[in-house]
């Protein structure tokens, strides 16, 4: 199905768009889940769809060089896409082996919809607001009837007058305000959505104007969609972290460096002598300049991975979470630092010029089947071996080519959400795996039955 078909605004069901979805790949970040970014990538560089980006880039706008995310360095990844090259050189400052500027996700998403023969409509009319979000761990309220009746009581020309709802703020009944004063509501979905960003764009493309009482993403962003971008103060915001008791007043966006210009630029009623001005600063703030090839993305993408795998130590076990920076030089995919994995997962273990064995200690618990199941195991795509194995612990011996990478594949009929938030599905319990030098002559999957067979390593763990 062709993007678009899935857009065209799909208004119809808004609680559904606000659910958060299980994501199609879990990712060596969380970043990379929101808004698509994994998924747009993948696509548009022509990268494997269960290969999880071994890159991060900008989440969101910043307007602030030395704007630093804690998650951006949290995940040990060596290369980070950053919105323009004086904030790349201060996450290089900040200890990223290769921080470039390169264009945020709006662009590549853009370049997908193009690619697919998605046009924006010939006529603009009307203003989508943006009102203030929360965030994930941040709640932030104002006046909404204020800023409701701001936007139905615009003149003709600004006109119809539409709210695009953030997922939480519809989840916590932030749209009603809108909807009692006839204003239609609109939303992206939960920023989990690998749609997000194209129904952003497809969203922004229907109006003339954009608007917002913050100065946040929402405003280059709806820029580089077409619209002329309108900032309306209506009153003191307060934001308060998710667990705290007392609310703070803030002012979004407009403490940071590029604030005070990005305001100056989006008057009401709006200049049109401005809007070249906004956008060439919205192009700035968005990285249009250096927006990236297939080719790139991918030379990008396999410089992360071989600089990952160079790093890689020779065992790991799940005794509770194994630390991002180390978990991710195995590149997993759908498997979590806890050791849980989904149904279908893997991970790489580096080349090595001599034979080495790759040893694997798993747990299949009786929540996700009290019957047999079939257990696949594949080496570079190509299935080695496959065991029928019911509740318990099992240790895997797999024989590994030497001199050549190997993708090691688990592929299990059966998965559950233990979380009951329909989330986090998962098949099995990796326990631990370790590189052994020599080579054994065949697979083997035997089931351990006392916590003595355990190599000493793993009985330390504690998850017997």
């Amino acid at each position: 199905m062709k993007i678009q078909d899935r857009l065209q605004f799909h208004q119809d069901d808004l609680a559904r768009l606000c659910e958060k979805p299980e994501p199609p790949l879990r990712e060596l970040t969380w970043i990379n889940h929101q808004y698509g970014i994994g998924t747009i990538f993948r696509e548009y560089a022509g990268l494997p769809e269960d290969e999880p980006l071994a890159f991060s880039i900008d989440h969101g706008v910043p307007t602030e060089p030395t704007l630093e995310f804690d998650a951006d360095f949290a995940h040990g990844l060596p290369v980070f896409m950053n919105a323009y090259p004086e904030r790349a050189a201060h996450y290089r400052n900040q200890g990223i082996p290769r921080a470039i500027p390169a264009a945020l996700t709006i662009h590549y998403a853009k370049a997908l919809l193009a690619r697919q023969g998605w046009k924006a409509p010939t006529e603009r009319k009307g203003t989508l607001a943006f009102p203030h979000k929360s965030a994930a761990r941040t709640d932030r309220v104002f006046d909404f009837h204020a800023y409701g009746k701001w936007l139905a009581e615009l003149p003709e020309e600004f006109q119809p007058a539409c709210v695009c709802i953030f997922w939480k703020d519809y989840l916590q009944n932030r749209h009603l305000p809108y909807l009692e004063l006839g204003l239609p509501v609109v939303t992206c979905g939960h920023f989990y959505h690998t749609d997000f960003l194209f129904r952003f764009v497809d969203l922004c493309s229907q109006f003339r104007y954009a608007c917002s009482n913050s100065l946040a993403s929402s405003y280059p962003l709806s820029v580089v969609c077409g619209c002329q971008f309108i900032h309306k103060d209506v009153g003191a915001i307060q934001e308060s972290d998710r667990n705290a008791g007392q609310f703070e007043t803030v002012d979004p966006g407009g403490q940071f460096q590029y604030g005070p210009e990005l305001r100056k630029l989006a008057p009401y009623p709006p200049e049109d002598a401005l809007l070249a001005k906004q956008r060439e600063l919205s192009d700035f703030l968005t990285g249009a300049a250096d927006f990236k090839s297939p080719e790139e993305i991918r030379e990008l993408q396999q410089w992360a991975r071989d600089w990952l795998l160079e790093r890689q130590p020779k065992r790991v076990a799940f005794a509770k979470k194994v630390e991002l920076p180390e978990f991710n030089t195995w590149l997993p995919a759908n498997i979590h630092p806890d050791g849980w994995a989904a149904a279908h997962s893997h991970f790489t273990v580096r080349a090595e010029s001599t034979p080495r064995t790759l040893r694997i200690h798993l747990k299949l618990s009786p929540k996700i089947s009290e019957t047999t199941q079939s257990l696949a195991l594949a080496v570079n795509d190509t299935e080695q071996a496959r065991f029928e194995c019911g509740p318990g612990r099992y240790v895997v011996t797999l024989p590994l080519p030497p001199n050549a990478p190997c993708k090691v594949a688990f592929d299990l009929p059966l998965q559950v959400d233990l979380s009951g938030e329909g989330n986090r599905l998962v098949g099995m319990r990796v326990i631990g795996w370790e590189v052994i030098t020599g080579t054994e002559r065949e697979v083997t999957c035997i089931r351990l039955k006392r916590r003595e067979d355990l190599p000493p390593l793993l009985q330390e763990a504690g998850l017997w």
